[in-house]
């Protein structure tokens, strides 16, 4: 009887490789695994070729992918630069946005109004946290904070002067 197995596997070549492959699986990773760590040139060489025979393929796929997973790739992004710059988290984030009530703190807009998220306003000398701004107003907090603020003062109040 099991003789007979064996036979009608060796009759169907292609159904008695992949048999014996998937019995065998975890040998051949780890012969695959050994072979790739002693021959790092040769696995380079043979990446290199494949990425010149599919180079189309591959970049499609990545095309494809990245307009799949958008909204992944915007909160990774996203959860990146936050960590890196300012040292917050997306829940840290959330949580400011909802004590804000989810508006700017200085023009009072909610964030909805806004084709971008708000930004995170924070000091650029201490590099601290300050609160969640739109895009103009924390321009234009970036530009007071770095000007000289009575030139500006007396520049305003010398053109007013001038119209009325």
């Amino acid at each position: 009887m099991q003789l007979e197995k064996n036979y009608k596997f060796k009759n169907n070549e292609k159904e008695y490789k992949r048999k014996h492959y998937l019995i065998n699986k975890n040998k051949y990773k780890k012969l695959n695994k050994l072979w790739k760590k002693n021959n790092p040139e040769k696995v380079k060489e043979l990446q290199k070729m494949y990425y010149k025979r599919n180079n189309k393929k591959i970049k499609e796929k990545h095309k494809y992918l990245r307009i799949v997973n958008a909204k992944t790739i915007k909160r990774t992004n996203r959860k990146y630069v936050l960590r890196k710059n300012y040292n917050l988290t997306i829940q840290q984030y959330e949580q400011m946005l909802k004590k804000q009530d989810y508006k700017c703190m200085i023009c009072k807009k909610h964030r909805k109004e806004f084709n971008k998220d708000l930004s995170v306003d924070h000091c650029h000398t201490t590099n601290k946290v300050r609160d969640l701004l739109c895009y103009r107003c924390n321009l234009a907090v970036g530009y007071y904070e770095n000007s000289d603020i009575k030139a500006i003062e007396s520049y305003l109040k010398k053109h007013k002067e001038k119209l009325n």
